[in-house]
């Protein structure tokens, strides 16, 4: 049971993407995001790992660690916060903006949780491509 802890802090952040991209109220991603950090905070009791078979020889592995643990708190916190605060400065496409936001930060915890190289790289690619468009998000010529 505990091991599901491992995924639900990897999966909401997709799904309130999903909602962001459909124009969901701020008030509900607040909502979300808080309820991220608390699954965070939950998943620092997990000690059970996750394997899943993707290739031959070669598994998906999520498990947790005590830096793991630090940093994935951490970044739960730092976008909760910075989402609250951007609020008031994204007036165009904010959509996009959170479902990338929100994306990225799936990612982020994903490193944390990454219990081998090839997880930590496959989190580590998704992480840069999905950044890439918050960089992006005026469209001029200095982004």
């Amino acid at each position: 049971m505990s091991s599901v802890f491992l995924l639900l802090p990897l999966l909401l952040p997709i799904a309130a993407a999903f909602l962001a991209k459909r124009k969901a109220e701020k008030r509900t991603l607040i909502i979300l995001m808080a309820a991220e950090l608390i699954l965070v905070l939950l998943g620092c009791f997990c000690r059970d790992s996750i394997s899943i078979p993707c290739l031959p020889g070669m598994q998906l592995t999520l498990a947790t660690d005590s830096v793991g643990r630090i940093f994935s708190v951490l970044f739960a916190a730092m976008f909760l916060l910075a989402g609250i605060f951007g609020f008031e400065y994204l007036h165009e496409r904010p959509e996009e903006y959170y479902c990338f936001f929100l994306l990225t930060l799936s990612a982020m915890l994903g490193l944390c949780y990454a219990g081998n190289l090839l997880t930590f790289y496959l989190f580590y690619e998704a992480m840069t491509l999905l950044s890439f468009p918050l960089v992006l998000h005026e469209r001029t010529a200095s982004s």
